[in-house]
């Protein structure tokens, strides 16, 4: 189980990625990324100048910008709705993802397995 601070440390990474996704224009993949870490933000209720840190704040007279820009945010979400993308889109897109590469995985066993057979057999 994570601590509240291997949790949060992990909020601060995924900002990179979160940024990535946006460059490479995986804008459902970016939505779902904000989304997910503001409601584990929310939900660990991290105090005022962590969320600033993570998602910036209005609240100044210089906006301050966070980790997770929210302009890009927005056009992640923009897109999504251009597009008509949906995070349940991405999540059935990383389950198919996760299957396949559990079948070559597989694949890769029986394969080591045939070869270790054939090679006790000769022996």
């Amino acid at each position: 189980m994570l601590t509240s601070d291997e949790i949060l440390e992990k909020l601060y990474k995924g900002a990179s990625g979160f940024r990535t996704d946006v460059r490479m224009r995986r804008y459902s993949k970016a939505a779902y990324a904000y989304e997910a870490a503001r409601n584990i933000a929310l939900f660990m209720e991290l105090d005022e100048d962590q969320l600033t840190v993570l998602f910036g704040s209005r609240q100044g007279e210089e906006p301050v910008i966070g980790l997770y820009e929210e302009d890009l945010a927005l056009r992640a979400q923009e897109q999504c709705i251009i597009h008509s993308q949906t995070m349940r889109e991405i999540t059935m897109a990383e389950k198919r993802w996760r299957e396949e590469e559990w079948r070559k995985g597989l694949e890769r066993q029986n394969i080591k397995g045939k070869t270790l057979s054939a090679t006790a057999e000769r022996s």
